[in-house]
């Protein structure tokens, strides 16, 4: 598909404005390209989740009020799935409420399982707040924007390709002399597609 952004300047504006008004443009065009091609592997992945999720079989599980060690079991339930399989396990992505439940994973002695900021006791993993990431020995687990509460989802980085125009996104502009403006846009082209469907393994969230 094709995804991109545009804008439409006066002839006035382009010849009279300070020239951080057209950079600003270009930047704002360049954002929404950004913006509309990541949402394509994003849509890609929740759809995955659904999907699997909607079937009969779950090889990896957890409850709703799983504790640290719980947490810690399914890392080692889903590598060992990945290797029966022949990937290595390369991350997690879960909904913004999981993410606010690893924050709050304790051990048996209340110690914080994951570290926010300065030192910590016992910990086994670590989590940027504003970066919207972390890891729990040593995965690596990331927000995935807009999923429904409780997705959960491991994978190997097969599993999604995407193929996108090099050197995207382009520039084109084109003026029009009756009405004294000029059109500018920015666009490129994308493809996304989960070519091996078993690199990537839903978790399903019991009560």
């Amino acid at each position: 598909e094709t995804y991109g952004g545009y804008t439409e300047l006066s002839r006035q504006v382009i010849d009279r404005a300070n020239a951080a008004y057209l950079t600003t443009a270009n930047t704002a065009m360049d954002l929404e390209y950004a913006r509309a091609t990541e949402e394509v592997v994003r849509d890609l992945v929740r759809g995955i989740i659904a999907a699997q999720l909607a079937g009969d079989t779950h090889p990896l599980t957890i409850g709703a009020a799983a504790t640290a060690y719980d947490w810690l079991d399914l890392v080692v339930d889903a590598a060992d799935l990945f290797d029966d399989r022949g990937y290595t396990l390369d991350g997690a992505l879960v909904s913004k409420d999981v993410f606010k439940k690893l924050i709050r994973l304790e051990d048996s002695n209340g110690n914080s399982l994951m570290r926010v900021w300065g030192q910590g006791t016992n910990q086994v993993g670590e989590l940027n707040l504003t970066g919207l990431k972390g890891d729990l020995a040593s995965v690596e687990f990331r927000i995935l924007p807009d999923s429904p509460a409780n997705t959960v989802e491991f994978h190997n980085e097969l599993a999604v390709t995407t193929w996108e125009s090099a050197n995207a996104p382009f520039k084109l502009q084109d003026q029009n002399i009756l009405n004294l403006t000029e059109a500018f846009s920015k666009y490129g082209y994308l493809a996304a597609a989960s070519q091996f469907p078993d690199a990537i393994e839903a978790v399903k969230v019991g009560a």
